[in-house]
């Protein structure tokens, strides 16, 4: 089969082949091209028509997607499996492609039978598709039903004149409708968010009304490039300055629309891709998107699409239901640069009552989203296979899954192939690395009494999810960084470096069905993300930081560096050990469920203090003028003592003092005996009186 491209002239308003009505770049390149160009972003309509695919197990379906030029997102998908062969859509501008700088992007079908055979054919000639100019809206816009688009655009001129007047004080002079055409519009009276208001008049809120799912997320994603400025570099610094009030007002009211569609859409792998690419490119700009708005975001993007996925999983394991929904190497990529793109605006913090504060709640659910993210890519994985890693300007992280393989002697259960290692996407950079081994100690549920390392067999699988927040570019100011942990773990000076964190889980079929069977017999309300993982598990695990200099704060004589991780109260160090301070390696043991890890300056113990210093010998005396030296002393013939020599003194010794008080006790009993007699010889003889 083949893939036939057909474009919509809108001067005969008829569909014409574009290999027959285009030409060739000049240079030979394989680039379609208008005679005056290149064709125009959101504003020429395509059509794409797979042809001459046959099966014997029917029916097809057919899939439609394009991928810019040298896009890190890869093929975007534009439409989920549909029977019929002919899809029509717009698309974004290309990237750039050197050295004549032409706007490009590819086009592929793929094609599914009944028994999920599929084949893919990518169209052989790159569309060259460029940045629409003012005056190509306007006049586009413009040229069907000129009375309602008079009204249209005069309508959009003075409420965005009004939103203009309320923010910048400024006045603006409303349409003349009597001269209003497009021949005398004077366009400079249209402003970018004016443009932009005019896009999502036109397009997104007819589609919005009629439900048309296709529509609103093609809207999404090329509204989204053109005025998300997704290849634009924002840092949290700065990002509230020069704000554009209008352009904020239009991105709540897309926001809302999504809403209302979502409610209605039946999730699949390639509408989960589709969703996450397109209204991830409303978030680019952190200053434009309202805490409303971000708060529906975070809902449409975490709870109503990532966490079903997860839960999915094991009800497709588990036979509950035949459908099988899993991220695309492209959503996986978009999931991640949405959560950056929430983490600059969460940190900006652009509408907060005080300016700077930001909202924690939302922070701690987007560094939950990451382990969300994580686990949905180590899905995708066979045991042992190569982990996926997802890059952002705050955060990468990566996706890993392992077998149990045998016990090891202290009685923990060691994975095959149990490490990983996280590289900065810009420096190449060792920044993480893992070695991992799982535990028995702990229960996998508090309401269900499971062991989980007790329960381990060979056929079960061990999803390791990590991930680090480094440093991003430089600003004028200071590193664009950012630190989700609550202001209690930003505080301590004592923590430098890039944090890191180990999230851990494994899947056992027949102990989670049974505790989900519990918890739905019991009409359990718990949320569906307990349930969206598998058993958390208890693991060791050795880290490997980069080597990270001492902060110039410190003293390297009174500080040295060390490990110690998040417990949600303080930084702890009661599970580190074995810490290696010339290269920041650790141990960690007992982390159950997500633990964080962050270089920090340890005080060194004081030495004893020094021994005082040795006295100096006393001067000797003055010595007289001598003829000759004196002699020197006798010398003294030394023996070694024998035991004669020692005893004999001391038998002497005791012998004399035994025969001293005998004397002394033999003499005391005379005396007393010739006392004893003087007595009885004056027993009869009176005393005589002293009186008168």
């Amino acid at each position: 089969g083949t893939l036939r491209l057909d474009f919509l002239n809108t001067s005969t308003n008829e569909w014409e082949d574009a290999k027959d009505s285009l030409l060739i770049d000049a240079d030979g390149d394989s680039i379609l091209e208008t005679l005056d160009g290149g064709f125009s972003e959101m504003l020429t309509e395509f059509a794409l028509v797979a042809n001459g695919w046959s099966s014997l197990y029917l029916p097809l379906k057919y899939t439609f997607a394009y991928r810019l030029y040298n896009d890190e997102e890869g093929w975007y998908v534009i439409s989920g499996e549909q029977t019929d062969r002919r899809f029509e859509t717009r698309f974004p501008a290309g990237n750039v492609v050197p050295p004549n700088n032409y706007r490009t992007l590819s086009i592929m079908v793929t094609v599914v039978d009944s028994l999920s055979g599929s084949a893919t054919f990518e169209y052989e000639w790159d569309l060259r598709v460029e940045a629409f100019s003012r005056e190509e809206v306007v006049t586009t816009l413009s040229l069907n039903e000129p009375t309602v688009r008079r009204e249209s655009w005069n309508s959009i001129y003075r409420e965005t004149a009004a939103t203009r007047r309320r923010s910048l004080m400024q006045v603006a002079s409303p349409l003349n409708m009597s001269t209003f055409n497009i021949s005398n519009l004077d366009l400079a009276q249209f402003t970018t968010s004016q443009i932009a208001a005019a896009l999502k008049l036109f397009f997104f809120d007819p589609a919005v009304g009629a439900q048309d799912t296709q529509a609103i997320l093609q809207f999404a994603d090329i509204w989204g490039r053109i005025f998300g400025k997704v290849n634009q570099v924002y840092y949290v610094a700065g990002a509230c300055i020069d704000v554009d009030v209008q352009m904020r007002n239009i991105k709540t009211g897309i926001v809302q629309g999504l809403i209302k569609m979502d409610s209605s859409t039946v999730l699949s792998t390639n509408f989960i891709s589709q969703f996450s690419c397109s209204v991830g490119h409303l978030s680019s700009n952190p200053g434009e998107l309202s805490s409303d708005a971000q708060n529906i975001l975070i809902t449409l993007m975490r709870h109503n699409k990532l966490l079903p996925v997860l839960e999915n999983y094991y009800y497709y394991l588990l036979e509950w239901t035949p459908t099988k929904i899993v991220l695309s190497r492209s959503s996986m990529q978009c999931f991640a640069a949405f959560i950056n793109n929430a983490l600059r605006a969460a940190q900006a913090s652009c509408d907060a009552e005080i300016e700077g504060e930001r909202n924690q709640t939302r922070m701690d659910e987007l560094y939950t989203m990451v382990e969300d993210l994580g686990i949905g890519i180590a899905e995708t994985l066979t045991p042992g296979e190569q982990e996926i890693v997802a890059t952002g300007q705050y955060v990468s992280l990566a996706g890993m899954r392992f077998t149990r393989r045998s016990p090891t002697g202290d009685g923990s259960l060691r994975t095959s192939d149990s490490e990983g290692i996280l590289l900065d996407a810009e420096l190449g950079d060792e920044l993480f690395s893992f070695t991992a081994d799982v535990t028995q100690d702990k229960s996998c549920f508090e309401d269900v009494n499971i062991v989980c390392g007790d329960l381990l067999s060979a056929d079960d699988e061990l999803d390791s999810v990590y991930y680090v927040y480094h440093f991003g570019q430089y600003t004028q100011e200071d590193k664009d960084y950012i630190n989700p942990l609550p202001p209690e773990a930003q505080n301590d000076p004592r923590v430098y470096g890039e944090i890191a964190g180990l999230f851990m889980e494994y899947l056992n079929l027949t102990q989670y069905d049974i505790v989900l069977q519990e918890s739905l017999n019991a009409g359990s309300t718990a949320p569906v993300e307990l349930y969206a993982h598998g058993q958390q598990l208890t693991a060791r695990a050795t880290l490997d930081f980069r080597e990270y200099p001492m902060p110039n704060a410190y003293d390297s004589n009174s500080f040295i560096p060390g490990v110690r991780y998040w417990n949600d109260e303080e930084w702890s160090k009661a599970a580190v050990s074995n810490v290696d301070t010339l290269s920041l390696k650790a141990t960690i043991s007992n982390i159950q469920s997500a633990i964080t890890f962050s270089p920090y300056a340890e005080e060194a113990l004081l030495p004893p203090p020094p021994p005082p210093p040795p006295s100096p010998l006393p001067p000797s005396p003055p010595v007289g003028e001598i003829m000759f030296p004196p002699p020197p002393p006798p010398l003294v013939e030394q023996k070694e003592l024998t035991v004669g020599i020692v005893v004999a003194p001391v038998v002497a010794g005791v012998s004399l003092c035994a025969y001293i008080i005998f004397v002394f006790y033999r003499r005391r009993r005379h005396i007393q005996e010739i006392h004893l007699d003087s007595i009885g010889s004056d027993a009869g003889t009176p005393i005589p009186s002293t009186r008168t």
